[in-house]
């Protein structure tokens, strides 16, 4: 195979050598710069030298507004390979600023262009489409829209299987999967993968409940306000009715009062209700009022560390929340390595390396390697060669004994 010949320079410590008839096939701005006029002629020395370079195209200007993919010229060598009038290389200070992707998009391309797969974020939907439109536009500039098109569509296509599944998920983590919210039917209804996840975080978000409740509980002024008789709301809230992690939100409605605080519970009107059982001054009744906020903001920043009102799920549940508010927690962590389908691909990979290992060992035995497909689909390898030369051995001895009795 020919060296390769052209030389892509985009910045400092971003410079990749390719062939020029893969670069001119998949694109049509490089077919227009790699032309043979603009191509060097290279002395003799310099081949000698191990010089293969004859063309080289340069990063001149990074993207705008105008030019979202940056500007690309053709920079003339000299019979050696060395730029003739080449502009400074672009140099970049990216402290306390927001990276740059072009670089990295260029570098996506030009191997999606050699048979490499494009590396889009998969952090998140938002991350995922923000790198595939700026991918687009610079192939677009570059004429290789064909290179990264399929590519992206199953990237896209994976990141929305995430999506939907996330929701799926965390709505069935949240809420409270032992009560009668999720019913017997539906969770049955469930792929046993799906059902295994859910049942796995549920039992750590119940975790996270017990947590916050016992810090909140082994407060001394809350416990002391929620087990005095003397104050009939809270006395009657606590034992009868379920709540926390009991209740059928899960203690979704307990937390978000909790973590709102001010007149969220315990309002003026449970305040006047201590009055008549205890008539005050209107002095002591602010004084109450302000040490009753003071205890819930001590409460609220309990909640707070616990973060168990916190969202890790793909959907906004706090800028829409009159419309689209979710009456379930959704501070469920969910790894890549919980979605069942990544196992699934990760297996499959394992598989192959295993299989490719085991084609590679025996190659070096000088052995040769087949492959079997067995009732249930699974690849069993089977080495021979090694075996029949020792029974032929065997065999020989055999006879040569014959012989000479």
């Amino acid at each position: 195979m020919e060296p390769e010949d052209v030389e892509i320079s985009l910045g400092v410590g971003r410079r990749y050598k390719l062939h020029s008839g893969v670069l001119a096939r998949n694109s049509t701005l490089f077919a227009e710069f790699l032309t043979e006029a603009n191509a060097a002629k290279l002395a003799p020395r310099a081949k000698s030298a191990g010089v293969t370079t004859r063309r080289m195209i340069e990063l001149q200007k990074l993207p705008s507004d105008d030019n979202p993919a940056g500007k690309l010229g053709v920079v003339k060598l000299n019979h050696l390979g060395e730029p003739i009038d080449r502009q400074p290389v672009l140099l970049l200070n990216e402290n306390g600023k927001v990276p740059i992707k072009v670089f990295d998009h260029y570098e996506n391309i030009l191997n999606a262009m050699n048979g490499e797969d494009i590396k889009i974020s998969d952090v998140d939907m938002t991350n995922a489409l923000g790198d595939a439109v700026e991918i687009i536009q610079i192939a677009e500039y570059l004429g290789a829209v064909q290179v990264i098109s399929k590519p992206i569509d199953i990237v896209l296509f994976t990141q929305g299987q995430v999506l939907f599944r996330s929701i799926a998920a965390h709505h069935g983590l949240g809420s409270a999967w032992p009560t009668a919210s999720i019913s017997d039917d539906r969770k049955k209804a469930m792929e046993k993968s799906i059902r295994d996840v859910c049942i796995k975080h549920h039992g750590k978000l119940n975790e996270k409940r017990k947590r916050l409740e016992t810090t909140i509980s082994l407060s001394t002024l809350v416990d002391s306000l929620c087990h005095d008789k003397s104050f009939p709301s809270a006395a009657r809230s606590t034992p009868k009715t379920p709540s926390g992690m009991l209740s059928p939100d899960g203690g979704y409605e307990l937390y978000k009062q909790l973590g709102t605080a001010g007149e969220a519970y315990m309002d003026k009107s449970a305040i006047n209700q201590f009055h008549i059982k205890f008539p005050m001054t209107k002095k002591a009744m602010n004084v109450l009022e302000n040490h009753l906020l003071k205890i819930k903001e001590c409460v609220k920043d309990v909640v707070d560390r616990h973060e168990i009102l916190s969202t890790n799920c793909q959907l906004d549940v706090h800028r829409y929340e009159v419309r689209y508010e979710v009456h379930y927690l959704t501070c469920v962590e969910l790894d890549k390595s919980d979605f069942p389908w990544i196992g699934k691909e990760n297996e499959l990979r394992g598989s192959a390396r295993r299989l490719a290992y085991n084609l590679a060992a025996g190659e070096n035995r000088g052995v040769s390697v087949t492959s079997d497909s067995a009732q249930n689909g699974v690849k069993r390898n089977r080495i021979q060669g090694g075996e029949d030369e020792d029974l032929d051995g065997n065999l020989d001895n055999k006879r040569s004994k014959n012989d000479a009795s």
